[in-house]
């Protein structure tokens, strides 16, 4: 199985117990996290309506189908690379995806507060490190195979350590 080799069941599970920490709040988060990432890459707002409640509302929804996913990612792989596709077509580029993830971060940390540690932090990096790489490889090949959850294995400790600010 895939996921053994992604993510951690240790992981896993402080992803789905700080969830259920931020779903009841789920629409500030989203809206906070919108508010984060304007902040730091405005020249993407374009990309967005002017009103992002209803955005931030399906980003949270997504984010629940995820979370009750990690221990079969690859299950899911169709549903993760078909997003990376609209997102292209909607104008997201690559390089996008690490203020995306740096804002993740910060939004749930700050709503997490005293809750959020670093073991914690590392295994939301994990999760989405994942995402982001097989979203960004079905950008640039167009392609939803298996191949690309391994890849974003691979390149998980990488990633972590080099692009979303720990």
């Amino acid at each position: 199985m895939l996921s053994v080799y992604v993510m951690t069941e240790k992981q896993i599970e402080l992803i789905r117990q700080s969830w259920l920490l931020v779903k009841p709040a789920s629409k500030e988060a989203g809206i906070a996290f919108y508010e984060k990432l304007f902040a730091a890459a405005p020249g993407i707002r374009h990309l967005f309506k002017k009103d992002v409640t209803e955005q931030a509302e399906k980003l949270m929804n997504m984010l629940s189908f995820v979370v009750s996913k990690l221990d079969g990612l690859e299950g899911i792989i169709t549903d993760i690379t078909a997003l990376g596709a609209r997102h292209h077509q909607y104008g997201a580029k690559p390089e996008h995806y690490d203020v995306v993830g740096n804002c993740l971060i910060e939004t749930l940390k700050d709503g997490l507060a005293e809750k959020w540690n670093t073991e914690l932090q590392q295994a939301w990096i994990a999760a989405f490190t994942i995402i982001k790489t097989a979203m960004v490889a079905a950008q640039k090949t167009g392609s939803c195979t298996n191949e690309i959850i391994k890849d974003a294995a691979a390149c998980n400790g990488k990633y972590s350590q080099h692009n979303l600010k720990s």
